[in-house]
């Protein structure tokens, strides 16, 4: 166990081709209070919610690109994004908008928290850390393969 602040990820996206499952993950900040700025997340998008609940499917085989920011800034933000700015609600509900859950994103980079008051990341820990995930997701070993977790 290294030393520095454990944080306890209760919702974590798994993420290619649309798919967003929810695994929990135990992540150590390494690097903290390195931010990266987001690009702007949409707010419109060209499918109805409707039709993506429709359409929505559970997928075992992920191609191996990794996400674009912009794609990375939408997931996020759909998540726990800021939606309404004068008071900070997001796009998650909370009970008394107490927000107690965090988003960090796992890339082969490393692992980021996600800081929704600046949609923004921040770097918490380098290198890929998707492998040893798959037993925190159950040990499906698809999602270890994922370009996101």
């Amino acid at each position: 166990m290294t030393t520095g602040r454990l944080f306890a990820a209760v919702v974590t996206a798994v993420v290619a081709g649309g798919l967003v499952a929810m695994v929990s993950v135990h992540v150590f900040a390494e690097n903290q209070g390195q931010l990266r700025q987001l690009p702007e997340a949409r707010e419109e998008g060209p499918m109805s919610l409707e039709k993506a609940l429709a359409a929505r499917r559970s997928i075992r085989e992920y191609t191996p690109e990794p996400l674009s920011d912009e794609q990375i800034a939408q997931l996020c933000w759909s998540a726990q994004g800021i939606s309404e700015p004068q008071r900070e609600l997001r796009t998650a509900p909370s009970a008394g908008a107490t927000y107690p859950l965090e988003l960090y994103v796992v890339t082969a980079e490393g692992v980021s928290r996600y800081v929704p008051q600046q949609h923004a990341l921040e770097r918490h820990k380098e290198g890929d850390l998707r492998g040893p995930l798959s037993a925190a997701a159950l040990n499906q070993p698809w999602v270890a393969r994922a370009p996101a977790v």
